[in-house]
């Protein structure tokens, strides 16, 4: 059977513009990624503790002492103290045989202020103390639990140091 020249031209056309077309061997591009939401604001009260600790850190390296870990515990306890000394608003101490027996631990120290300024302003303050700067600086002490309360325009920071 012989094929007509107008069928042969329509099928070489076809074929021409098939051929045009693009070929895609790969997967279409992904819908574009969900927006990442904006981080949660950091509170003042964690923005204290963070520079307390970043300060503390800080002054440990200085003086070429081995850098704190956090304490769950100590952290509790900190906690519970500048809460109590913000309710109260009188700046005391822990009993710290309880926190030592709480924790598990061999030592414990503690430092407590009350403050209209920032983390680091109170530790600065710490280190111009002698009491203060030694807990702050001992090289026994490898625990350290932070806290700070902001209450009636004041804030009320603990650190609770420990040795296991």
């Amino acid at each position: 059977m012989q094929r007509s020249p107008r069928r042969s031209r329509t099928r070489l056309a076809l074929a021409v513009v098939l051929a045009s077309l693009p070929l895609s061997l790969t997967a279409p591009a992904p819908a574009a990624p969900a927006p990442t939401p904006a981080p949660a604001p950091v509170s003042a009260q964690a923005r204290y503790v963070d520079d307390v600790w970043s300060a503390t850190q800080a002054a440990r390296r200085a003086h070429d002492r081995t850098p704190f870990r956090g304490d769950r515990c100590l952290r509790r306890a900190a906690r519970a103290q500048a809460a109590r000394m913000a309710r109260t608003r009188t700046l005391t101490h822990s009993d710290l045989g309880a926190v030592a027996r709480r924790c598990g631990l061999r030592a414990a120290a503690e430092n407590v202020a009350f403050n209209p300024a920032g983390g680091d302003a109170v530790v600065r303050a710490w280190l111009r103390s002698p009491g203060h700067r030694a807990n702050l600086l001992h090289p026994g002490y490898r625990l350290l639990g932070v806290a700070g309360v902001r209450a009636h325009g004041t804030w009320w920071a603990v650190q609770v140091f420990g040795r296991r």
